[in-house]
């Protein structure tokens, strides 16, 4: 994970996304070394929402997977709530 974040900082920052990355690396190695830290996946409700409202409004459920990039069978279960 760490390595993503310097290639991406470097991509975007230049020298300074490198020292951000190095920075954030190294406090995060001496605070919780080896352990495994748990970092929640962003809440999907807001996106669950909208997809049941386009799909009770009429729109089809492939147009809908495809604008989320999910399957047909994502959306349905979705749509059942």
């Amino acid at each position: 994970m760490l390595a993503v974040l310097l290639d991406a900082s470097e991509q975007r920052s230049g020298a300074d996304g490198a020292k951000i990355a190095t920075f954030v690396d190294e406090t995060l190695r001496a605070n919780f070394g080896t352990e495994r830290v748990y970092v929640p996946a962003p809440s999907r409700e807001g996106r669950n929402q909208g997809i049941r409202e386009a799909v009770v409004t009429g729109r089809s459920v492939a147009e809908v997977a495809r604008e989320h990039g999910l399957t047909t069978k994502t959306v349905r279960r979705i749509a059942r709530g």
